[in-house]
């Protein structure tokens, strides 16, 4: 264990166009949540990110994973978010480690030796970690989700009978550039005279074009914007990537529709498949915008009362407090 001296937390990840903002996210959510019980919080990145959440926190540039070792060394916990650690190169860094945690996604490293495993899916539990060491505490599933803090201490919730607005809001990133095919499709629908709401973030790279699109059908754009919350407080319903934003669409209240855009969000959708507030279409190989139109539609077509009743549905799987109870875990872990 530990003294009982401010703590020193280093994370790892990637953040970007490549990798989306998914592991940015939840590693600010949970520095935050640390900083807030004392504890300094330090970013690591081999490829720099302009975005105000990596700009909260002193961010070191690091040239290959050899330089992270010595650097990790120094401190007091390491958090790891970064799917291209092998099980190899993860073992060999809790040997300099004092503390190592892993944000896991799917359980496919084998046999560990890390001190804490943070997997925040629904149903994690179920996943097969028998090979990772005794010594190794385990967070598994959706109450260690790690969503900003913006969403547990947002106040302007608007109730659900009064919302109006579709939102549109494809991740950080939009890692397969959905969002003005969504728009292009949307704009033939029923839904065009629908109060439409898009949100595009720093790694979209056609904002120009959608914001255009977005001006000559008089939907409301936002993008790279900081009150994510309040504008989700707003939706009614809502087309997503299946990332980090489902939970956080799922904490407001809003149904939707969510594009799975990568391989890791794949087991989630799998284990949503059965909740009526939660539709996925898997867009990994072929772009299936018709689909996700036909099927927010259907949704918009439910009615009041039943759209009400799966927004509290969705409201009900989740809560807003998993950043606050793993910075706890990690205090208990680590402080003596």
């Amino acid at each position: 264990m530990l003294s009982k001296n401010k703590k020193k937390i280093l994370f790892r990840f990637e953040a970007g166009q490549k990798h989306g903002l998914g592991h940015l996210v939840r590693c600010y959510s949970l520095a935050h949540a640390l900083e807030q019980l004392g504890m300094l919080c330090t970013f690591a990145m081999q490829t720099p990110l302009d975005h105000v959440l990596v700009q909260s926190h002193t961010c070191l540039s690091i040239k290959n994973s050899k330089h992270f070792e010595q650097l990790a060394s120094d401190y007091d916990v390491v958090v790891i978010d970064l799917y291209a650690y092998t099980s190899d190169e993860l073992n060999a860094l809790s040997q300099v480690c004092h503390y190592l945690i892993l944000m896991d996604d799917e359980c496919k490293h084998g046999r560990l030796s890390v001190d804490m495993i943070i997997n925040s899916a629904f149903r994690a539990e179920q996943l097969n970690y028998q090979l990772i060491s005794n010594k190794t505490q385990l967070l598994l599933g959706q109450q260690y989700a790690l969503l900003k803090p913006e969403f547990s201490e947002n106040k302007c919730i608007l109730p659900y009978e009064k919302r109006e607005k579709i939102s549109i809001i494809m991740g950080g990133s939009d890692v397969k550039q959905l969002t003005l095919p969504i728009l292009k499709k949307l704009s033939h629908s029923f839904l065009k005279h629908e109060q439409i709401m898009v949100i595009t973030g720093i790694g979209c790279e056609n904002c120009d074009l959608i914001e255009q699109f977005c001006h000559q059908y008089h939907w409301s754009y936002y993008h790279n914007t900081n009150n994510m919350a309040v504008l989700m407080n707003q939706s009614k319903l809502a087309i997503s990537a299946a990332g980090s934003t489902v939970y956080e669409l799922a904490s407001c209240g809003v149904p939707m529709v969510a594009a799975i855009v990568a391989d890791n969000q794949w087991p989630l959708a799998q284990q949503l498949v059965d909740f009526q507030w939660y539709k996925a279409i898997d867009c990994r190989k072929k772009n299936k915008t018709a689909e996700l139109i036909q099927q927010i539609e259907i949704l918009n077509n439910k009615g009041a009362l039943n759209l009400l009743e799966l927004s509290h549905q969705a409201k009900q799987f989740i809560d807003t407090q998993g950043a606050g109870r793993v910075a706890g875990k990690i205090r208990s872990a680590v402080i003596s």
